[in-house]
C-alpha cells in the first residue's frame, strides 16, 4: 500500500507541472483579452475627443461661449480629471519587429559579469505581440506587458543562477540590440572596464561568477 501511495503522489507530482503551465497560459491569454479591449476603448475615446474638440469649436464659432469662458472650464475640471486618472496603469508594447532578425552587438558578458553585474537585467521594457505568441518570456501581470522581475534582486526573472540567460534563444529585441558600452549608468569606461558609480542603485545585487 505504501508503495501504491509513493507511486501515486509521484504521479501527482509530474501531472501537476502541464496543469500549472496550462492554467498560466489562460490567464495570460484571458490578460491580453482583457488588455485589447482597453485598447480599443481608449482608441474609441481618441475619437470622441476629436468629435468633442470640433463641437467646441463649432459652439464658440457660433457664439455660444467664448473661449476664454471654456479655457476657465477646462482649467476648473483638469484637476479632477488628473485625479480620476491617478494610478490608472495601461498595457504597453514592445516594437513590432521580428526579433529573430535584429543584429546583437558582439560584447563579452561572461567576461564581464563580475564587473557589470548584469546590470542590464535589471532594465525594463515592453514585450512585444511576438514574445506573447510565443509564451515563453514572462510578464509582470500588474505592469502589462513589461518583462517579469524578481522582487528580491530585480533582476529579470529569466537570469539564471549561475550567471545566465536562461531564455538566450528567444530573448527579447531590446535585450538583443542592447549595447552597453555607453551606457553611463553602467560604465564610467569602459575601455578600461571602469564602472559607473551609479552601478550599485541599478543592480544593488552581485551575481555568481560564469566562468
Amino acid at each position: 500500500m505504501r508503495g501504491d501511495r509513493e507511486m501515486s503522489s509521484e504521479g501527482n507530482e509530474t501531472g501537476a507541472a502541464p496543469m500549472v503551465e496550462d492554467l498560466t497560459r489562460d490567464v495570460e491569454q484571458g490578460l491580453r483579452f482583457v488588455h485589447q479591449m482597453e485598447v480599443q476603448g481608449r482608441i474609441e475615446q481618441s475619437r470622441l475627443a476629436v468629435e468633442t474638440s470640433a463641437l467646441v469649436d463649432l459652439l464658440i464659432a457660433k457664439g455660444v461661449f467664448s473661449a476664454r469662458e471654456f479655457g476657465e472650464r477646462v482649467d476648473m475640471t483638469t484637476p479632477q480629471q488628473e485625479k480620476a486618472e491617478l494610478g490608472r496603469v495601461f498595457p504597453l508594447l514592445g516594437d513590432s519587429v521580428d526579433k529573430y532578425t535584429v543584429p546583437s552587438p558582439e560584447i563579452p558578458c561572461a567576461e564581464l559579469l563580475p564587473i557589470c553585474r548584469a546590470a542590464c537585467c535589471n532594465l525594463t521594457f515592453s514585450l512585444s505581440l511576438q514574445d506573447l505568441d510565443e509564451g515563453e518570456l514572462r510578464w509582470d501581470y500588474s505592469t502589462p506587458y513589461r518583462i517579469r522581475q524578481d522582487p528580491e534582486t530585480g533582476k529579470c526573472v529569466h537570469f539564471g543562477a549561475e550567471g545566465g540567460c536562461t531564455v538566450y534563444d528567444r530573448r527579447p529585441t531590446p535585450c538583443r540590440q542592447y549595447d552597453c558600452r555607453n551606457d553611463k549608468r553602467i560604465w564610467e569606461d569602459y575601455g578600461k572596464r571602469i564602472p559607473s558609480e551609479r552601478l550599485a542603485s541599478l543592480a544593488p545585487s552581485p551575481v555568481v561568477d560564469a566562468q
